[in-house]
């Protein structure tokens, strides 16, 4: 197993021939030869039904073990990948064959990496769970037949074993530290973990090794270890990455249920903060934030108590995250004793990279707390052709390497979403993800401000008689603004550079966020009034007003100023766009802004270098800075900033 380069599963019984079965001697009485005839119908042979090459990359693969209906596999690759076995989609009626009759085949969920330098990997161990084996089966005999069945194949919570430098190294990713580390050298083909416990880590035990020809062992079966060394059970870490948090996301909200068959006492319902709340229907917040350390985390949040869950660490990218968007539909109610939410997770950064994941959040009625269940949907990078080059060491790459700095959904599509990506070498990219067909395309890219683009937001507009708009603003580090008319997008499909409609000159440097939102003007102006507000290096808020005109009713009036309009009338069948007012705000921030936040119409929330947190009240007659003892207007964090300041690159 350890020298191998695939894993083939295969679901098919093979019967082993007994005494004199396959094989049988013919005798002709003189010469004393013997035929040996091989009965084929009598001897099944052994055939794989779906099979995965190289998954684990030319070190092999070195475990392979099944949990609770899913597959998991470590390699020398420093990676453990989940696997499902699903039935074959109707599109690909060749991978059946009369051995492979139900048409099953091996779908990759995800990949996990262990911590960095952490390569050698040698199998995984479940972690011990929450509640007894006995109390969990007796438990689950009174749930309903499907939700028995979507337990099943859930994720369970693993430790990585393997070898980390010198190094013998339980590893957990979720809390990203080691479990347990013993100095062996590293490395070892004969060792054993006491205890095993049927795979099951407890959190203590013992390492058996054969160095220099003597066994060795860590310790003493008898001094058991607590986790992490500590004891009295769990630490919290002061932070959930171990770098810098570049961005973050919400992606809603998930109820707890109590769980009436559940029955505590007193003294177990104490040892939990909140845990009374969290009965009586307490809610927890899903965010997810994306760090310098090349990680996304999945938090769960309860504001009552305070308590915070880290419920999957992805450890997919290569470089720093700099940016994360979410497509997330609310599934079920309180009345079906079940909470539940599914989010399209879209991140990227450095190395031009880009991971698209499916999110299943969900309450887990056993151990009283929120479950995540991750799986990889599509991944892209730019310089992908680059990698694969033969000889690319003897030649100089002309383009440096880009990053994405800002990501935007523009349209959602039945079985995707269309996003638009600010790049750090001037360019602004559209891609298509598929969820169907699990690929990210580029559609079309412009380079039309030719420099570093920092920001993007999308808008959404809809006239009275049902017409629908889009609009996309970009934002660089020249201080200016684009906007973008993407409801006719045939430029799409003819390969012609897209020309904004706006452009829009906000602040003396660059843009780090925008916020975009829409509302109606009087009865008799037509069409509709679209607000962007803008935060830049300068520590300035800036808010511009557009005015938009639909096709049907263009009614130009005669104050049209040749710097506050679009130089270029827009052909008769697209929108018509004005800069209507602009308002500024030069000392909003000591420092530069890094992220604006639209709470309501005219609320805004903004953050910056300077450890503050403002909030902003925007209305017609311009930007007021919000007081008062109740809600005060600014909060001091001890913490840097999410979203710092943006890296400069190719402007």
């Amino acid at each position: 197993m350890r020298d191998g380069k695939r894993i083939a599963e295969s679901l098919q019984t093979v019967r082993k021939p007994t005494d004199g079965e396959g094989l049988e001697a013919k005798g002709n009485g003189s010469s004393g030869d013997i035929t040996t005839e091989m009965v084929e119908d009598r001897h099944p042979t052994l055939h794989p039904l779906s099979c995965r090459f190289g998954v684990h990359g030319k070190q092999g693969v070195t475990s392979v073990c099944e949990y609770q209906g899913l597959l998991y596999s470590t390699g020398r690759d420093g990676c453990v990948r989940v696997f499902r076995v699903n039935p074959t989609p109707p599109e690909k009626p060749e991978e059946k064959s009369v051995e492979n009759k139900d048409g099953l085949q091996l779908q990759v969920l995800r990949v996990q990496r262990a911590c960095k330098g952490m390569e050698w990997l040698e199998r995984i161990l479940i972690l011990e769970p929450d509640i007894p084996v006995e109390e969990a089966e007796e438990e689950e005999s009174f749930r309903p037949e499907e939700e028995r069945t979507e337990n099943k194949g859930r994720e369970a919570r693993f430790a990585i074993i393997g070898f980390h430098g010198v190094h013998f190294v339980v590893w957990d990713p979720v809390r990203q530290e080691r479990l347990f580390a013993v100095p062996c050298g590293g490395g070892h083909r004969s060792w054993s973990l006491w205890p095993p416990h049927k795979g099951v880590w407890p959190g203590y035990g013992a390492l058996v090794f054969i160095k220099q020809g003597a066994v060795m062992t860590s310790q003493t079966p008898g001094d058991a270890l607590s986790i992490g060394g500590k004891a009295g059970g769990w630490g919290l870490r002061e932070g959930v990455h171990g770098r810098g948090i570049g961005c973050m996301c919400r992606l809603g909200m998930i109820r707890g249920i109590k769980n009436e068959n559940q029955t505590e006492s007193p003294g177990d319902l104490a040892e939990t903060e909140g845990i009374d709340e969290l009965k009586e229907g307490g809610h927890w917040e899903i965010v997810v934030t994306g760090g310098e350390d090349t990680s996304l985390t999945v938090i769960a949040i309860q504001p009552r108590s305070g308590s915070i869950k880290v419920l999957s660490v992805i450890t997919d990218h290569i470089s720093s995250i700099r940016t994360v968007t979410a497509v997330t539909r609310q599934e079920g109610g309180a009345e079906s004793q079940k909470q539940s939410l599914s989010a399209l997770l879209v991140s990227a950064g450095g190395r031009a990279q880009m991971q698209c994941y499916r999110l299943s959040i969900g309450w887990d009625q056993q151990r009283l707390a929120p479950s995540c269940q991750v799986i990889q949907v599509a991944s892209h990078r730019l310089d992908e052709q680059w990698e694969k080059r033969r000889n690319r060491h003897k030649t100089v790459k002309m383009d440096p390497e880009t990053r994405y700095m800002s990501v935007e959904v523009v349209e959602e599509k039945p079985d995707g979403v269309l996003l638009a990506m600010a790049c750090s070498d001037g360019a602004l990219r559209l891609f298509s993800v598929s969820e169907g067909t699990h690929q990210i395309d580029l559609l079309c890219e412009t380079f039309f401000h030719q420099r570093c683009v920092l920001s993007v937001a999308a808008c959404s507009l809809e006239e009275g008689e049902g017409h629908r708009y889009r609009l996309l603003f970009s934002a660089a580090t020249d201080g200016r603004i684009a906007v973008w008319d993407l409801t006719d997008a045939s430029f799409l499909s003819t390969g012609t550079q897209p020309i904004p409609c706006l452009h829009i000159h906000a602040h003396q440097s660059g843009i780090n966020s925008l916020a975009v939102w829409t509302e109606k003007p009087g009865l008799n102006e037509g069409g509709c009034l679209v607000t962007v507000a803008s935060g830049g290096d300068d520590g300035q808020l800036t808010v511009s007003t557009i005015r938009v005109h639909y096709p049907e009713d263009r009614m130009f009036g005669g104050s049209r100023g040749s710097s506050q309009i679009s130089e270029a009338l827009s052909p008769p069948t697209q929108l018509h766009l004005e800069l209507h007012s602009q308002y500024h705000s030069p000392l909003a921030h000591a420092a530069p802004l890094t992220a604006l936040k639209l709470l309501c119409p005219g609320l805004l929330v903004s953050t910056s270098a300077d450890q503050r947190v403002c909030l902003w009240r925007v209305c017609s007659t311009g930007i007021s800075h919000i007081g008062g003892a109740v809600l005060p207007c600014c909060r001091c964090c001890r913490t840097g900033s999410v979203g710092g300041a943006a890296e400069r690159g190719g402007g």
